[in-house]
């Protein structure tokens, strides 16, 4: 077994007043060097929650997350902060790009960040190009359509070649044609790329892509398939 990513006895207790809000309870998973793993369930079941542990963004109540056998709770926030930046890409529901720079400058950033200033030109206009939009490179998020700007994001995530890619609701802000070239860029890179994927959604059909399938309820894993 190779696992990138393993959650152990994961739990997260958030308190809201006098009341513990109890949104990941007792979870369980390894996820392998190329799987394409999709966890599902409905809104509030602790689905983003838990990609926001497993992506060390958060820290558990209970238990405790590995990468690639590392663990998150007995490193520093710095160290945290460098296996984000280094080993996990990141596609969240809202995009999150610059609105002020282009899809070319809004990669150079992610790159610049993980390298010291450095920026691999080519590698940004293969990343394009493997996402669709090698045409694309000097409009700004506005002048894209909401599903380029989804491919767009996505690419921001593999510019610096991800040990794993976390996509929190990647669709839920796309039409159904739209969802669908996602959905199918996801798989064409876990297929042709060999990446390592969790997909987090609350639509049953969207998670069929995935390879294994999770189902989440009440901040529990309900089923493993």
């Amino acid at each position: 077994m190779n696992n990138i990513l393993r959650a152990k006895n994961l739990g997260k207790v958030y308190r809201v007043g006098k009341i513990d809000i109890h949104a990941v309870r007792g979870v369980n998973l390894d996820v392998e060097k190329g799987e394409f793993v999709s966890i599902v369930g409905p809104s509030g079941c602790g689905k983003s929650t838990l990609l926001h542990l497993m992506g060390g963004m958060a820290k558990p109540t209970t238990g405790k997350v590995f990468i690639e056998g590392t663990d998150l709770s007995m490193i520093s926030d710095g160290e945290r902060a460098k296996i984000r930046r280094d080993k996990i890409g990141f596609v969240f529901q809202r995009f999150n790009l610059f609105s002020a720079l282009n899809s070319q400058q809004n990669l150079e950033i992610a790159m610049q960040i993980c390298h010291n200033g450095n920026i691999d030109h080519q590698r940004i206009k293969e990343i394009m190009k493997l996402v669709g939009l090698e045409n694309k490179l000097q409009h700004k998020p506005l002048e894209l359509s909401m599903g380029e700007q989804q491919r767009v994001a996505i690419a921001r995530a593999l510019v610096n070649n991800p040990l794993l890619i976390l996509a929190d609701e990647p669709t839920g802000n796309l039409d159904s044609a739209n969802s669908y070239k996602v959905l199918y860029l996801l798989k064409d890179l876990n297929r042709n790329l060999g990446q390592t994927i969790v997909l987090i959604t609350h639509n049953q059909e969207a998670s069929k892509i995935a390879d294994r399938k999770i189902e989440m309820k009440d901040g529990m894993i309900i089923s493993l398939s």
